[in-house]
């Protein structure tokens, strides 16, 4: 009998602590910051590998396609060759997937449009990148990288089901440990996926899980690649203070030059675009030009970290370095204005690089005594050239940092990243990216103030009930129909159910007394023909200005701009809604 009793008090305190932990389980996953910290882990890890599978990719094509012809006059058949397997992409997945600069889009996808990526696209633009950097193409690969870290952070999301307005979060985990695992830097990651990915809009819960993700992408490219920084950097030391001024004067050119680098840029995109050729056919024009300039100054071919390497070590002379600084912005420009994919980042370390070499060079020259190491402008001129382009400098400070190992270059490099951070500012209006959303009609900053309603879509709210009126239907119909309906305003649709009006109660007012008429007069003569539709990806600020214009009850919800599919309706209850419920969520985390 006691050992009965025994059992049963010992099944009763084993039951109560599988009750107490599957509570305190539930209690874990059912916070949601504390998943998004768990759901970090898995997408930082995805992330370093698919990292280290593009980095492995590219630089396999590289070697057999490039290197063999490296100085001779036959390496332009690499970069023409790139080209038309660009043009084989473009036929069999949508050419706007393939062809391009496209991280600007990118970002406009995180923070304008709710962060969804889909998968054909992603691997379409990685294949493309690899083709880029593979066959000789002026760019870099972080831009990619960061795309494809991106990708994998909102496939995730999506997979969870994770609300649009959320999903930011995990995107920005995977660029972070995307950049991570390409420098070996996990806090430039970090600071990569808040300044340029997330714009600057820094928020708490979205910090923690990018930092957990930014650790485990550079453990698992540690683990595959080995704990080697990308470049050697010789030992910096400050030999005196007045050498301060030199890296103000550096910073200064950087600027110019940056600004500069941005004009050409866009100058020569758009000359590509006024070309009178097909888009495929342009990336073999891009490619056989660039590959022209390859002939002569080879350097000029891929990301160029090897040369970077050299010119960090010293090793170029002064010749070649001023050659690189007038020709790489000249061949990146001309690669990604013709339609080659890729990023940014690589060159403008690169040109930052050559800049900074050829100015210690001169210094050097110039000053012996007050330079330590004329090389170590090199590094310096890397970060600061890349800060005014991207207008992050905290991002390429702390890259610069990492991959030194030593604080002593801190202060000449934000000395230098800051200054020409505001030279660009002032003479290009902007980072690379700013001046595209600019040409593209996007106010950014208008576009982040907008808050919570900036980050909500109209698929998100809208009904997919819909109640729509025929055209021919007559009056005295349509007034029977009125009371039965949960509306007071509805979409009017001819045969093929496309939209051609929109009519309400109060268009009917002076026909109502008018009974003799209303078997004679259809829906169409007098409906609302000037209809204002919106499109499931617009987001509810967009919609707010658009419905200021004028008062009505609905929106009809279009497949797209041009069509006149309805796919839903948009009331002006369920917007209010919707933002009152954004803002009250939003509190609730700010209290807790």
């Amino acid at each position: 009998m006691e050992e009965s009793q025994k059992e049963s008090r010992s099944e009763l305190i084993k039951s109560r602590f599988r009750q107490r932990l599957i509570h305190r389980v539930y209690l874990l996953f059912s916070n949601e910051y504390t998943l998004f910290i768990l759901i970090a882990i898995p997408i930082g890890f995805l992330s370093g590998l698919a990292n280290f599978a593009f980095i492995e990719s590219y630089q396999f094509i590289y070697s057999k396609a490039v290197m063999p012809l490296w100085n001779s006059p036959f390496v332009i058949i690499s970069t023409i060759g790139g080209g038309l397997i660009l043009l084989l992409l473009s036929f069999i997945f949508p050419p706007s997937d393939v062809l391009g600069y496209g991280f600007p889009k990118f970002l406009e996808r995180i923070n304008l449009k709710g962060g969804v990526l889909k998968p054909k696209e992603t691997i379409a633009k990685a294949i493309a990148s690899c083709v880029t950097l593979g066959f000789g193409g002026s760019a870099g690969q972080e831009g990619p990288i960061a795309q494809i870290g991106g990708a994998v952070g909102s496939f995730v999301g999506q997979i969870l089901k994770i609300s649009r307005n959320k999903i930011r979060v995990f995107i920005a985990c995977g660029v972070a440990a995307g950049i991570a695992a390409t420098f070996n830097a996990p806090i430039a990651g970090v600071l990569f996926a808040e300044e340029i990915a997330l714009l600057r809009d820094f928020k708490i819960e979205s910090f923690v899980p990018i930092v957990i993700s930014s650790a485990i992408g550079t453990v698992t490219s540690r683990a595959l690649r080995g704990d080697t920084p990308i470049f050697t950097i010789p030992i910096y030391k400050l030999v005196s203070y007045k050498e301060l001024f030199f890296y103000a004067a550096l910073g200064l050119a950087t600027g110019l030059l940056a600004s500069g680098f941005i004009k050409v840029f866009y100058w020569t995109k758009d000359t590509f675009v006024r070309l009178e050729l097909p888009a495929r056919v342009k990336p073999i024009l891009g490619g056989y030009i660039v590959g022209l300039i390859g002939i002569f100054l080879p350097h000029i071919l891929g990301n160029g970290y090897e040369h970077v390497e050299k010119a960090l070590l010293g090793e170029l002379s002064l010749w070649t370095v001023v050659g690189l600084i007038l020709l790489k912005p000249i061949a990146t420009s001309i690669t990604l204005g013709s339609g080659w994919p890729g990023g940014m980042f690589a060159p403008s370390i690169f040109i930052g690089a050559m800049l900074g070499s050829a100015f210690g060079k001169v210094v050097g020259i110039t000053s012996p005594a007050t330079v330590g190491l004329s090389s170590a402008y090199a590094t310096v001129g890397m970060g600061a050239f890349l800060a005014a382009v991207t207008q992050a400098p905290l991002t390429s400070i702390f890259l610069i940092f990492e991959m030194t190992q030593t604080y002593q270059v801190v202060v000449p490099i934000m000395i230098s990243s800051v200054l020409g951070s505001m030279i660009v500012q002032i003479l290009a209006g902007g980072s690379l990216e700013s001046v595209e959303f600019k040409r593209m009609g996007i106010d950014i900053e208008e576009k982040l103030e907008a808050g919570d309603l900036g980050l909500i879509r109209v698929e998100d709210i809208m009904t997919h009930d819909i109640e729509t009126i025929p055209e021919n239907m007559t009056l005295r119909k349509l007034i029977g129909y009125i009371p039965k309906s949960h509306y007071t305003t509805f979409p009017v649709v001819d045969e093929k159910g496309f939209l051609t009006g929109i009519i309400s109660i109060q268009d009917l007012r002076e026909w109502i007394f008018e009974e003799s008429l209303e078997d004679l007069i259809v829906v169409k003569e007098v409906a609302t023909l000037n209809v204002i539709t919106v499109t499931p990806e617009e987001t509810l600020d967009t919609v707010l200005r658009r419905w200021t214009k004028k008062t009505v009850e609905i929106l009809p919800v279009v497949e797209s701009a041009n069509s006149k599919k309805i796919v839903g309706l948009l009331s002006r209850r369920d917007l209010i809604a919707a933002y009152n419920r954004a803002v009250f969520e939003r509190r609730l985390k700010e209290m807790g």
